[in-house]
C-alpha cells in the first residue's frame, strides 16, 4: 500500500499542473499526455532553479507547484476557448483494455519487490538522501561535504520531495515513482507517434515501446533517471514539432524549457537526441 500512495502523491504533485495545461491549451492542439509531459518539465526546471539558488526545501517545493496550479486555475478562469473542446481523448474497449494490460505489466513489479534492483538505486537513494538532509544539489552533505558530485538533480528533487511529504521510505519513493515514470515514457512515445504519423501510428508506438524488453530491463535495472529522461525527451520532441508548425513564439519557449528539462532530468538524454 505504500506504494500505491507514492504514485498517487505523485500523481498529485506533478500530474495536475499537466492536466491544468490541457484544459487551458487543448483548443490550441495541446493534447493530455504531452501537457503532462509539459508540467512535468516545468516543476523540474524551476525545482532546479529553485535548488540551485537556495537549496532544496520540501516547502518551497511544494509552495511553488501550488502557485504553479493557482497560475493555471487562474487562467483558465479568464479564458474560456479551451473549454469547447473535448476533455478526454475518444478511447474504444480494446485501447482501454490495452492501457489496463500494459499498467499492470509495468506498475505490478513495484508492489512485488521490496527494494530495487541494481546499485544504480543504491546511488540515486544516496543522493536523495544527501539532498534531503543538506539541501544541496552539489555536495553529499552532510554526510560527505568536502566531496563534489555534478548530476542532474531533477529526479532527486521530485523523489525527495515525495519522501518528505510522505514519510514514506526512499527506496518505496524510488519504486514507485519510477515504474510510474515508465508509463510516462509510453504514453509520451505514443503521443509522438501520433503527431508524426497520426493515430495509428500513435498506437503502434506505444506498443512496440511497452512490448519491447529495453524499456522493462531499463526499469528493473533501476535506471531511473533515464526514464525521466526519456519523458522529458518525448516531450521536448513533441514541443518542437509543435513549435515548427505553428511557428507561434510561446510555443518556442516552451520547447526550450523542455530541452532544459531533458538536461536537469539525465544528461546523457542529450546524447540521445544528438
Amino acid at each position: 500500500m505504500l506504494v500505491l500512495a507514492v504514485m498517487l502523491a505523485a500523481c498529485g504533485l506533478f500530474g495536475l499542473p499537466g492536466v491544468l495545461i490541457h484544459i487551458n491549451l487543448r483548443s490550441r492542439g495541446y493534447g493530455l499526455i504531452p501537457s503532462v509531459g509539459l508540467g512535468m518539465a516545468t516543476l523540474v526546471v524551476v525545482f532546479s532553479a529553485a535548488a540551485s539558488a537556495v537549496g532544496y526545501s520540501v516547502f518551497l517545493q511544494l509552495g511553488l507547484t501550488v502557485a504553479l496550479d493557482v497560475a493555471l486555475l487562474l487562467a483558465l478562469r479568464s479564458g474560456s476557448a479551451g473549454r469547447r473542446v473535448r476533455w478526454w481523448p475518444r478511447v474504444e474497449v480494446w485501447q482501454c483494455l490495452l492501457i489496463v494490460l500494459i499498467g499492470v505489466v509495468y506498475l505490478a513489479p513495484a508492489f512485488l519487490i521490496s527494494v530495487p534492483f541494481d546499485t544504480d538505486a543504491q546511488g540515486f537513494g544516496l543522493l536523495i538522501a544527501t539532498v534531503r538532509e543538506s539541501g544541496s544539489i552539489s555536495t553529499p552533505a552532510p554526510f560527505y561535504p568536502q566531496v563534489g558530485w555534478f548530476y542532474s538533480p531533477g529526479f532527486f528533487l521530485l523523489g525527495a520531495q515525495i519522501a518528505d511529504l510522505t514519510g514514506i521510505g526512499i527506496h518505496t519513493v524510488m519504486l514507485g515513482f519510477s515504474h510510474l515514470l515508465s508509463l510516462g515514457v509510453i504514453a509520451g512515445i505514443g503521443a509522438l507517434g501520433l503527431r508524426m504519423g497520426g493515430r495509428a501510428s500513435g498506437w503502434w508506438a506505444a506498443v512496440v515501446a511497452a512490448g519491447g524488453v529495453a524499456l522493462f530491463t531499463t526499469l528493473m535495472d533501476s535506471a531511473y533517471t533515464n526514464l525521466l529522461g526519456l519523458w522529458l525527451t518525448t516531450t521536448f520532441l513533441w514541443m518542437l514539432g509543435k513549435a515548427l508548425k505553428s511557428g507561434v513564439f510561446g510555443d518556442t519557449l516552451l520547447a526550450a524549457m523542455c530541452l532544459s528539462a531533458v538536461l536537469l532530468g539525465h544528461p546523457d538524454s542529450i546524447l540521445h537526441l544528438l
